[in-house]
C-alpha cells in the first residue's frame, strides 16, 4: 500500500507511475546497470522541469512548497520503478541544508531546479577549525557518498570545537575517489546475513520480478526465490540448511554462485554432499546473474 492517502497525493503517485512508466522502461534500467560509470539519467531535466527535485522546499529558495508527504510519494514510485540517477542524494542534501539554515547563497535553488547534484556524507565526523577569516577548515576523509561522482556538493558532518554540525563542501575543492560498484561474484548475502537484509533483498528482487519482468523475471524465477525465501526466513529450517550447506561448502566455494548440479563441490568438506544443491543464499542476492 502506498504512503499517499489524500485525492492530492494519490494524484501525485498517479502522475510519477505514468512518469516512470514512459521515462523509465526496463532499457534505461539495463543501460544504468551495465554502464562502466555513472551519469544522469536521459529523464533528469524532465524531473528538474517538474518540480520534484525540489518538493519539499519552500518557494523563497526555489522549492515547490509543499512537504516531505509530497517528496516521498515521488520517491516511493521512482524506486518502485528501479529508477537510476541521484534523486534521492540531491533531495537528502538539500533537506539537510534547508534545515540547517539554507546553507551559502543559490544552493538550494541550484539543487531544486538539477543545475547541481548533490549528496550527504555517511561517514563520521570531520575534523574542522575556524580559520583567520571565520571560514571553516575542514579536514580528512569521509564516505561513503551516494552518487559521489556525480555530485557537484556533499553535505559533510564536521566537528568544530567538540561541536558537530554540517557544512557544505564542494567536490571541485576535495578529492573523489569512486567506489568500485558491488562485484556479483561476491556473496552479499551469506548464513550469517541477519534476517533484515534477506528479507529486503528478497523484497527487491520480487518487486524487480514485477516490474521488468524480461530481464529474467519468469515463473520458474520468482518460484526459486519463493522456496529460498521461505527457507531463510524460518529459524529453524534456516539453521538445519546452515548446517548441512556449511558442512560440504566453504564460504569461497558458495560466493561463486549456484552449487554444482549432480556432483560435489570441487573444494567439498569431508562430510557426505549436501543434499539440496541450490544455492539459497546466492538465489537471493539482489544483483545476482541469476536474474540477468
Amino acid at each position: 500500500m502506498s504512503i499517499a492517502i489524500s485525492d492530492d497525493h494519490r494524484a501525485l503517485l498517479d502522475a510519477v507511475r505514468r512518469f516512470t512508466a514512459a521515462r523509465c522502461g526496463s532499457e534505461v534500467v539495463r543501460a544504468a546497470v551495465d554502464a562502466e560509470a555513472d551519469s544522469l539519467p536521459p529523464f533528469w531535466d524532465e524531473i528538474a522541469t517538474l518540480g520534484w527535485l525540489g518538493l519539499h522546499l519552500p518557494e523563497s529558495v526555489g522549492g515547490q512548497g509543499h512537504g516531505f508527504v509530497e517528496l516521498a510519494i515521488v520517491l516511493e514510485e521512482m524506486g518502485r520503478a528501479l529508477a537510476p540517477g541521484p534523486l534521492l542524494p540531491t533531495v537528502l542534501a538539500s533537506a539537510v541544508v534547508h534545515s540547517g539554515g539554507g546553507g551559502p547563497t543559490g544552493v538550494l535553488a541550484d539543487l531544486a531546479d538539477g543545475r547541481a547534484v548533490g549528496s550527504v556524507a555517511l561517514g563520521p565526523a570531520l575534523a574542522a577549525e575556524r580559520g583567520a577569516s571565520g571560514s571553516l577548515v575542514v579536514s580528512g576523509t569521509t564516505g561513503p557518498v551516494l552518487c559521489g561522482s556525480l555530485a557537484a556538493l556533499v553535505v559533510v558532518p564536521v566537528s568544530v570545537a567538540g561541536v558537530e554540525r554540517w557544512c557544505v563542501v564542494s567536490v571541485a575543492d576535495a578529492e573523489v575517489s569512486p567506489l568500485g560498484s558491488l562485484d556479483p561474484t561476491d556473496l552479499h548475502v551469506q548464513p550469517d546475513a541477519p534476517f533484515e537484509v534477506i528479507r529486503a533483498n528478497y523484497r527487491t528482487l520480487m518487486q524487480k520480478l514485477k516490474l521488468h519482468p524480461d530481464l529474467g523475471g519468469d515463473h520458474w524465477t520468482a518460484v526459486h526465490i519463493n522456496t529460498a525465501y521461505a527457507i531463510l526466513a524460518d529459524p529453524v529450517r534456516r539453521r538445519a540448511y546452515d548446517r548441512e550447506l556449511l558442512a560440504s561448502y566453504d564460504i569461497a566455494t558458495l560466493s561463486r554462485g549456484p552449487l554444482p548440479s549432480g556432483r560435489r563441490s570441487p573444494e567439498p568438506r569431508p562430510k557426505a554432499a549436501f543434499r539440496d544443491q541450490r544455492n539459497f543464499y546466492r538465489i537471493l542476492q539482489v544483483n545476482d546473474p541469476f536474474l540477468h
